[in-house]
Order: C-alpha cells, then structure tokens, then sequence
C-alpha cells in the first residue's frame, strides 16, 4: 500500500516534468505523447522485472536484481557513517581496505570472473546509482524502475533531437524506430546499465549533431563532456565504438567534395591502424589482449553461472590474427542470433522473433532505395558505421547469445534507423499492391 502511494506520487511529480519540459518533447509530437512514452517505458521496466520474478527467478544472477541488492548495503553505511556512504558514492579512496566491511557483503562489487575486476567496472557505477536514488525510494523497486524510465527516456528523445534534423524520415517512422524495438524498449527501459548509457548516448549526440550544424555553443559542449563521463563511468567501449561514427560525420561534413562513403571507409581504416599503433606504443594497455580477457571472462560466467547459451568459439589470444578469424562468425551472431531454431527459453524466443523481423526490413531496403540528400547519407554512414563497430566487438568478446542479444541494444536502434532513412516504403507498398493485384 505504501508502495502505491509513494509511486503514484512520483509518478505526479516526474510526469508533470515529462508533460511540459521540453526536454522531453520527441519532435513532432506534444507533451502528451511524451507522458504516453513515460508510461510505455515504466511499463516495459517493470515487465521485464516480472519476467525476471516468475519465469527466470534465481535473484542472485539476474542483472535487474542484483545491483538493486548490493545497492542496499552501500546505502545502510549512511546511517551508521554518513562519510563512509558518500565516500563509496563519489569512489574516494574505494580500494582502502576499511570499506571491506561494506564490499564483501556485496555480491557484484568485485568482478570474480576477470582477470582486472577494477578495469573499467560498470557494475559499481549501477551499485552507487541505485544507492542515490534509495535516498528517496524508501528501497521500494517500482521506484528505482520509475526513475530510470525518467532518464532513460531523456536520453531516447535526445536521441531524436539529435537525428531528426538531419533525416527525411516519417515522425511516426522514427518513433516506432526508438520506441518500437522490442529489445531496446525492454532493456532500456528496465533497471540495468542500458537505460543510463541511452542518457549519455544521447547527450553526446546531441552535443555533436548540434555542433555540426549550428556551430559551438556552450550548452553543446556541455552535453558532449557529460555524455563522455559519463562512458567513462559506464562503458567506455561503446563511446570507442562511437568515435570512428562521429569521425566520419565530421570529415563528411567538413569536406563536403570528398564522398560520404569514402568519409567513413577512410576512418574506419584510420581507426584500424590507431587501434594497432596504440595497443604497440603502450604495451601496458594491451587492447588485443584485454578483447581476449574480456571474452574468457564471459565464457567463465556463462560457465559457472549455466547460462545455458554460450557458444562456442574460437578463444580470442591477444593478435590480429585471431580477430580477423573470429570476425565473420562474430558479426553473423551479432547480426543475426539467436535463430529461431536454437531459441531455448522465453527471452531467447523473442529476440529470435525480433531477429526474424529486423531481417525483413533489410530487403525493402536493398530493393526500394530512396533518394537522399548528402546529410541523409551521412546519417546512414553514421548509423551502419556505430552498429558495424560495436557489433564487431560485442560478437568478438561476448559469445552467450544471452548477453549478447542486450549488450547489441544500442547499436540496434542505430541499425533499424539506418535502414528506415534508405527505404522507399511509398515504391514498396505501391509494389505490394501489384504483387497482391497480380494474385488475385
């Protein structure tokens, strides 16, 4: 009861926010639409707890759970030792070995499975994020769901402002593209990593985007350093994956007689040769052999946690040699599994399904191109060069079809708006109607 109470209030509060912020406006659209989006997202976070509850019910490994959990243990040291809790918040002098007294009761503080549990820890930021919002949820859950709908929406709608100058697409096209992808719907929207990395996504695309096009500004530039930070705290791959994305926006734009997809092939190369010349010129950083550590940490907590889809791979060993060997599988897995044929379980299912659908707009898209203008193009360069990148990593480090099918989420959306921005959908309903025509 108390529960209901506490949540409709905040629902009052965050919602008046959505309804006339203008933050919040998805363009195109009213203040209404975004309270019905708000509702959508509180709705899908809160479904995938359910599924997590009643039909994947082991607490202590779901990642909508276990964070929320550990959360609980950093917030009591506020009542005991107010410094302790704020010190842990803003990880001051984390590694002393008095705070052990709160960490070993945690479950997910240290990272058991790799080789540098500290080496870019996402989990802890997601533990001190859940701490915070505890100071006002009284730890009741729909609370935590409701306030990381709040942000991950922000981050979805930035999103949008961000792509949406630059595209020709139908308002009704590109909101079923941010909102209508089963899986970064359920993911984003529910108490896990994605839901702020939309956040920062989104703050630096705006950032970027804004500053092609309308020049610097001091607001811009401090969407781009926040929603940089913020990577940094979260997943500093995905800004990597980012990089060469925004490079080729940038080239493209600067020099507008050298053709777009010359643009990206000359980043991507660049950033090939920069990738190498780094992991030679500090060896101390090796990133061919952190891929390598990274996908043995995964298969190790497939391993012992059962997962029941790992798959198997070629082991990455820290060479060049061995990821050009493993790319085109990775990429065909990122693309493309689970098949329907090995969906085992609910979540697998429906990500099979989703795979089957995303399949389907790639023909349209072959058969039925549109014209577009060179910043369309650029937008295409963008989004296929984000998802070509970021999915050749996460096939390269993450081979469990479970975690890969949610780790692929943000590159996902970028993929389904690449594809929408190339198709004539007019020329191919127009060519449905023949066939069906013709058939009758």
């Amino acid at each position: 009861m108390a529960e209901g109470i506490l949540l409709l209030l905040y629902f009052l509060f965050f919602g008046l926010f959505v309804l006339f912020s203008p933050w919040f406006r998805v363009p195109g659209f009213n203040g209404a639409w975004s309270l019905g989006l708000f509702l959508l997202k509180f709705a899908a976070g809160m479904g995938v707890a359910w599924i997590y509850t009643h039909i994947y019910s082991d607490r202590s490994t779901a990642d909508v759970y276990k964070l929320f959990d550990d959360s609980r243990y950093l917030y009591e040291a506020l009542e005991k030792n107010p410094g302790d809790y704020w010190r842990m918040i803003f990880g001051l002098d984390e590694n002393a070995p008095y705070y052990d007294v709160y960490y070993n009761r945690m479950n997910n503080w240290f990272n058991k499975y790799t080789f540098n549990p500290s080496f870019f820890n996402d989990t802890r930021t997601i533990i001190r994020v859940n701490a915070l919002i505890r100071l006002f949820s009284f730890g009741y859950y729909s609370i935590h769901v409701l306030v990381w709908s709040f942000i991950s929406l922000l981050g979805t709608v930035m999103i949008a402002k961000a792509v949406f100058p630059l595209s020709n697409i139908n308002r009704y096209a590109l909101l079923a593209a941010l909102f209508g992808i089963p899986s970064v719907l359920a993911w984003g929207s529910a108490l896990l990593k994605e839901g702020l990395l939309l956040l920062f996504m989104g703050a630096v695309l705006l950032g970027f985007f804004r500053t092609l096009t309308s020049g610097v500004s001091l607001r811009n530039l401090v969407l781009l350093l926040l929603g940089t930070a913020g990577f940094f705290v979260l997943k500093v791959h995905v800004f990597l994956a980012l990089l060469p994305a925004l490079a080729g926006c940038l080239l493209a734009f600067r020099f507008g007689k050298i053709p777009v997809h010359w643009c990206f092939v000359i980043v991507l190369s660049a950033s090939t040769l920069a990738f190498g010349l780094f992991s030679w010129l500090f060896p101390q950083i090796d990133l061919l052999e952190w891929m390598a550590h990274r996908q043995q940490a995964m298969l190790r907590l497939a391993y012992y946690t059962d997962s029941g889809s790992m798959l198997f791979v070629n082991p990455l060993d820290g060479t060049w040699l061995s990821v050009l060997r493993n790319l085109p599988e990775a990429l065909l897995s990122a693309f493309f599994r689970p098949w329907v044929s090995e969906a085992d379980g609910t979540l697998q299912w429906l990500a099979a399904l989703e795979n089957l659908m995303l399949a389907m707009l790639i023909l349209p898209a072959i058969l039925f191109r549109k014209a577009c203008s060179r910043e369309q193009i650029i937008l295409v360069g963008f989004c296929f060069t984000f998802t070509f990148v970021l999915f050749a990593f996460m096939g390269l480090t993450t081979p469990v079809l479970g975690t890969l099918v949610r780790y692929r989420m943000p590159a996902l959306l970028f993929f389904v708006l690449g594809i929408i921005q190339l198709t004539d959908y007019q020329a191919f309903i127009s060519q449905l109607k023949i066939w069906f025509r013709y058939d009758n």
